[in-house]
């Protein structure tokens, strides 16, 4: 039975002298042969830059007031008690539907829903290799999105897409808690 491939001489790209193309190494010089599969570096680069895109792109939009008085020197007055100050003025709404449709076509979010007033957002395997801040981050942006910041029942559910099950909720109180 005869192999497939016969064995042909190349040059060693370090010391130049003749060596099999089913070697390993150089006999020679002991330099490797062996090639990096082009999975094997592709992958990680596009999970980086992906990443960076991410924490570049998605800073929170929510501010959490401080406990300082106002500029009169006494506390500030409101009929509501405010938990956070969300501008919801039409251009950031607009740009925090981009920031969300972007983080679906990413892969980080399958969906976000809105199911009994509650937003839910159907996480993807993408969202899990995030840092901790850059996933309260970017669930911060849909709170944001749905709510003015007025209640502090309101928050966001963070659902798996893969095993549909409740991972995690977002509120301005708590922040991101993830189970």
């Amino acid at each position: 039975m005869s192999d497939p491939l016969p064995m042909a001489l190349i040059k060693c790209k370090k010391c130049g002298q003749p060596i099999s193309n089913k070697a390993d190494k150089c006999p020679h010089c002991g330099t490797s042969l062996k090639k990096i599969p082009f999975t094997a570096w592709v992958v990680p680069i596009i999970v980086i830059f992906a990443a960076i895109e991410i924490i570049a792109v998605y800073k929170t939009t929510i501010t959490v007031p401080s406990k300082e008085s106002s500029t009169s020197g006494k506390p500030a007055r409101s009929s509501v008690a405010r938990i956070a100050n969300i501008d919801k003025s039409e251009k950031m709404q607009e740009q925090r539907k981009e920031k969300i449709a972007k983080l679906i076509k990413n892969g980080v979010f399958q969906k976000v829903e809105v199911s009994g007033g509650i937003p839910h957002v159907w996480v993807s395997q993408g969202f899990y290799a995030l840092h901790p801040a850059t996933k309260a981050e970017i669930i911060s942006v849909v709170y944001a999105y749905y709510f003015d910041g007025s209640n502090s029942s309101d928050s966001v559910r963070v659902i798996d897409s893969f095993s549909r099950e409740l991972v995690g909720s977002f509120s301005p109180i708590t922040g991101l808690k993830m189970k």
